[in-house]
């Protein structure tokens, strides 16, 4: 395992902690899932998804799916697109923790 590597999944478990642990302050959160995602998206090589975690993925992100599909239901489009905007962390997150290419370890 190179250095690159071991960063790569301190920096990751340090997010999942940091992201658990700002849940109750909700602007502090937004600005940590924000960054966590970015963060996974300059890692994008790194996620390996198996038939599994695509269909857990699936069932996770189910309300931002139903959103999407419910598109032009609501009478304005500003409001069908803030309701997508609250539920599109359901759509990223599954895939960045369940990609994740190592096993993430909580009891370490």
């Amino acid at each position: 395992m190179t250095i690159l590597e071991k960063n790569h999944n301190r920096t990751f478990n340090f997010f999942l902690v940091l992201i658990v642990a700002t849940i109750p302050f909700r602007k502090v959160c937004t600005a940590v899932l924000i960054a966590f995602v970015v963060f996974n998206l300059l890692f994008i090589k790194k996620i390996r998804l198996s038939r599994r975690a695509l269909l857990l993925g699936a069932v996770i992100a189910a309300p931002f799916l139903l959103e999407l599909l419910f598109f032009f239901n609501n009478s304005t489009v500003s409001g069908t697109l803030k309701a997508a905007e609250k539920t599109v962390s359901m759509l990223l997150l599954p895939v960045f923790i369940l990609g994740n290419y190592k096993e993430v370890n909580l009891y370490k």
